[in-house]
């Protein structure tokens, strides 16, 4: 068993090393407060982690496939409550370093909504203190500003997504402001992929361009330079086949694009969401975009989603009406979010 001592300003950041040097298999032992040489107040969180035993080996050809099977399933069994009460452990821990009962109901609410503990005890004070949630763990993204610069803008993400539904939000919210729009579509390979933004265009008058190929691109990008807006639409990708991305990139490329947009729809399995944001860590993703908020009973994945990416929420759609249903996710939306409500402020 390996023990060691974590130190740290506050206790949630002492419990964050633990989870960051044991992963969630850690045990706490004791916690306490300390000061140090500089009369600075610190915690100390003593933490251990039960390493394996080596396996024994054992003839397991003799046994017949029954009981092997019901000896894995005790396992397995006993395996889930260990991590259940590990969890709730943990969780129990974090709530511990909230100041008053009504910081402690807020963190409640959080991990009801799927935020993980280390993440909602970050954000409780805050949300209690002004209804805001300002947090270390969270990053915000800078609105689009096409009437005092040019913005080229890609938005990219899983199949399915609603990327084009969003290129049409950004495009008709913007249009109304009387800003000139164009828009790219790279997503000129699957049967019909270019028929919704077609129409959406149609309607919005905007010209749209379909680059298929590198060396188009500068031919497009003079036929629209002088848009203050660019839009790009984009064929799905996703970590599991990257066949489509590794096409596009070139492409893109050749665009350069000012921002690339990762759009997540809320109704995303929560572990494929985290898969896709590890293939796409090295992609120079600037901004973090949330679709079909009205489509999960837990938003707290997308906190954990941000948080563990380090990337800026930016806008955000919760229903297909165009565009009346586009937001912006700042720290007093999402705050009503996670409140269960549906947000009032428009981009």
């Amino acid at each position: 068993m390996r023990i060691r001592v974590f130190t740290a300003p506050r206790l949630h950041q002492a419990l964050s090393l633990v989870r960051k040097e044991f992963g969630p298999e850690a045990l706490i032992l004791d916690r306490h407060q300390s000061i140090d040489e500089a009369g600075e107040k610190n915690w100390q969180v003593r933490a251990a982690l039960d390493t394996p035993s080596p396996p024994t080996q054992t003839n397991t050809a003799k046994q017949p496939n029954a009981e092997i099977h019901n000896r894995m399933q005790t396992s397995m069994q006993n395996l889930e409550r260990i991590v259940n009460g590990l969890s709730r452990q943990e969780s129990n821990t974090f709530r511990t370093t909230l100041q008053n009962e009504a910081e402690r109901q807020c963190f409640d609410i959080m991990l009801k909504n799927g935020v993980s503990a280390v993440h909602a005890s970050d954000i409780a004070p805050s949300m209690v203190n002004d209804q805001r949630t300002s947090a270390t763990c969270l990053r915000w993204g800078k609105r689009l500003n096409p009437q005092k610069q040019r913005e080229v803008v890609l938005v990219s993400g899983p199949g399915g997504a609603g990327k084009t539904t969003m290129i049409a939000n950004l495009a008709t919210h913007f249009s109304l402001k009387g800003v000139e729009v164009a828009l790219i579509s790279t997503d000129t390979e699957r049967m019909a992929g270019l028929e919704t933004l077609a129409a959406y265009a149609g309607v919005l008058e905007m010209p749209l361009h379909a680059l298929r190929h590198a060396q188009e691109a500068s031919n497009i990008l003079k036929k629209t330079e002088s848009a203050r807006l660019l839009l790009i639409d984009s064929e799905g990708w996703s970590q599991a086949s990257q066949r489509a991305y590794l096409r596009q990139a070139p492409l893109w490329q050749k665009l350069s694009p000012d921002r690339h947009m990762l759009l997540l729809p809320a109704s995303l399995d929560e572990n494929d969401g985290m898969a896709l944001l590890n293939a796409a860590a090295e992609r120079n993703i600037s901004d973090l975009l949330v679709s079909k908020i009205d489509e999960t009973a837990g938003l707290g994945k997308v906190v954990n989603w941000a948080a563990a990416a380090r990337l800026p929420l930016s806008y955000c759609s919760f229903g297909s009406a165009v565009p009346d249903q586009l937001g912006w996710l700042n720290p007093s939306t999402l705050a009503t979010l996670l409140g269960k409500n549906r947000p009032k402020e428009t981009a």
